[in-house]
Parts: C-alpha cells; structure tokens; sequence
C-alpha cells in the first residue's frame, strides 16, 4: 500500500469532507438510513458549518492521504460531549462520521481514522468512545474489531 498519512483538516477540506459526507449519507441510506437532501442549499450550508468546526477546540475533522494522490482518501469527525445535567458529568468522544472512498477500503485507512480519533479522544480528557451506525453497515466489524459493544437499541416504527 502506498504510504497514508492523517492529519486534522484544514478550512479548504471542507468542500471534499462535504462531498464525502454526501457519499456516506447515501451509502447510509441503501443499508436502511434516512435518504439524504436533493436541496443543495442545505449542503451549501453544510460546508460553511464543516468550515467553521475545523479547528474548533472539541470538535475535530482528520483527514486521511495516500503518496498516489493528492486528494484525501477518507475523513473522520468526532466531538466531545458532556453528558446532560442528570447524568454524572464525564467527556465522551463521539463518533460522527467515519468514511473512506470505496477504491481504498480495505487497506487499514478506516482503522487508523478511528484509532487516530480514539486518541483524540484520549487527549482531549474523554474517559469513553460512542457512535451510531446502522444494522447493516459493513463497518460494524470495524467497530467491534476496536472494542465498541452494543448499548442501546433504537426503535422506529413507520407513521
């Protein structure tokens, strides 16, 4: 494999990080997620929002690169989170986004986002790691492979 290298984003990432969020989105929705806008206002919206989080000091977007081409080949976001009010207070990492184009899968790039993040985490004083993902998403394994369990179930039912 060619070298891979992940750094944090910066501010001119956030129109590829948009497009692959976009992909991602729509990979969600062929395993059983939400179908994603056609509005491209919305997505317009969407960069300047990536654009403004990149740097911010909880929030982190990292970029994953590969020697055979200049463009990032996959990204990762997470934030901390402070558990509400009623809980007892502890920082949590969460997990929003974990992508890697699909010509590059199965190289280990997924994994070395998730553990560069998970030592994000780890830094930035987090004591526990949590994401979402679907029933059907390939990347379960990913996750059980890097010790993530299940906690909850979510339940929906059609209206």
């Amino acid at each position: 494999m060619n070298r891979l290298s992940i750094r944090e984003a910066r501010t001119q990432d956030a129109a590829v990080l948009t497009g692959y969020l976009r992909l991602m989105l729509a990979e969600m929705a062929s395993w059983g997620g939400n179908e994603i806008s056609k509005d491209e206002a919305a997505w317009a919206r969407q960069e300047e929002k990536i654009r403004d989080e990149i740097g911010a000091q909880e929030h982190v977007y990292l970029v994953a690169s590969v020697t055979d081409t200049s463009r990032p080949v996959g990204f990762a976001e997470g934030r901390v989170m402070n558990h509400s009010a009623l809980f007892e207070p502890r920082r949590v990492l969460h997990i929003h986004a974990l992508y890697v184009c699909e010509v590059y899968r199965n190289r280990g790039i997924g994994q070395a986002l998730l553990q560069a993040l998970l030592e994000w985490g780890q830094r930035s004083a987090c004591v526990e790691a949590e994401l979402n993902t679907l029933w059907r998403n390939p990347a379960r394994s990913l996750y059980e492979q890097l010790g993530f369990r299940e906690l909850e179930i979510r339940m929906t039912r059609r209206l």
